[in-house]
């Protein structure tokens, strides 16, 4: 089990990880828990594979904010993330659905805010992607092929 102190550190000898096959080039990938401190309690925040910069959170559907439509990440974890060089974040939701976005879309587009669960950074639904979902293409004509 990974054991973290209250500035966020990881202890030595806590490390832990798994390796599964990463959706973007089929490659065994190491993912290690990723902790955080929130200035209260230490909690999960994700999965970190640090050969690919990627952070993975799952999330509950009744996770995703409804109001605006968006999905946010604890302050802490995101200057956490900030610190690790992350490069994609991808959140994948119990009921399939799978969202994705450059970190540094993240930080430029995302809007800040406090619901009681302390500061969180968050980004509307609109500006992330699902890698699963083909991209439509420009013709030659200046259209879109579907």
């Amino acid at each position: 089990m990974r054991h973290m102190n209250k500035s966020g550190t990881v202890m030595p000898g806590s490390e832990g990880g798994s390796a599964t096959k990463s959706p973007h080039n089929g490659v065994q990938s190491h993912y290690t828990t990723l902790m955080a401190y929130d200035g209260r309690r230490q909690f999960f925040a994700g999965k970190w594979c640090n050969a690919e910069g990627l952070f993975l959170k799952r999330v509950e559907p009744k996770h995703i904010l409804r109001q605006p439509p968006a999905i946010a990440i604890q302050g802490g974890v995101i200057l956490k993330l900030k610190g690790m060089e992350c490069r994609l974040i991808r959140v994948e939701v119990s009921d399939g659905r799978i969202y994705e976005v450059s970190f540094a879309d993240f930080l430029k587009h995302g809007f800040i805010l406090d619901r009681g669960f302390g500061k969180q950074m968050a980004l509307s639904l609109d500006k992330w992607t699902d890698p699963n979902k083909p991209e439509l293409q420009s013709s030659l004509f200046g259209g879109e092929l579907r």
